[in-house]
Parts: C-alpha cells; structure tokens; sequence
C-alpha cells in the first residue's frame, strides 16, 4: 500500500513537470518561428544588397594590392 501513497503524491509533480515541458516546447517553437521568420529577412536583405552593388564589382573579380 505506501508505493500507492508514493505513487500519489510524485503523480502531481510528474503532471506539474509535464505541462512544464509542454510550455517550455511552445515557447522554444515560437522562438524558433520568429529565428526563421528573421532569417528569411535578412536574406532577403541580403540578396537586396546583393543585387544593388552587384554593378560594382563583378563576383569573380579578384582585387590586388598594386602597392606592393
């Protein structure tokens, strides 16, 4: 009869930290939308820039230091 007892009483500490996982997976899902939601912007940023200086300097150009 008392592993009864002890299985009551550690019942409510298992849901307590069960539900603790659970908002602790909501939060850390959340946070992950809003990673990928600000990676999606600076690619965008990025491809922006990108394409706006693209005109200076073609990408495979190799720049050298002329005072050597």
């Amino acid at each position: 009869m008392r592993q009864n007892n002890n299985f009551s009483t550690a019942a409510p500490k298992i849901e307590t930290t069960l539900v603790d996982y659970q908002d602790e997976i909501q939060r850390l899902k959340i946070q992950l939308s809003q990673k990928e939601l600000e990676n999606t912007r600076l690619q965008q940023e990025v491809a922006r820039l990108q394409k706006r200086t693209s005109h200076f300097a073609p990408a495979n150009l190799t720049l050298t230091n002329k005072a050597n």
